[in-house]
């Protein structure tokens, strides 16, 4: 699984064991940590980051365990960039 950063081209890579729900969560939530390690490394508070840190959009195929309702409510509480 992966992602590129549209402002400065920057490449996230993780592979899954498995395509289930627990793997996918996994990898987005290292995914955030690294956006957000990266916004406190350039001077910025972490409790700026969920409201002034950078938005991202990740594109999905039809995989039925990226639209199980828990990882979606579990991403959207804990991960709302």
């Amino acid at each position: 699984m992966g992602g590129v950063r549209y402002s400065d081209k920057k490449i996230w890579v993780d592979f899954m064991t498995s395509g289930n729900a627990a793997n996918f969560y996994a990898v987005l939530k290292n995914f955030y940590a690294d956006l957000r390690e990266e916004w406190i490394l350039q001077g910025n508070l972490a409790e700026n980051f969920q409201d002034k840190g950078c938005k991202f959009v990740i594109i999905l195929e039809n995989a039925s365990f990226h639209k199980k309702a828990e990882i979606l409510q579990k991403i959207a509480s804990e991960m709302p960039n």
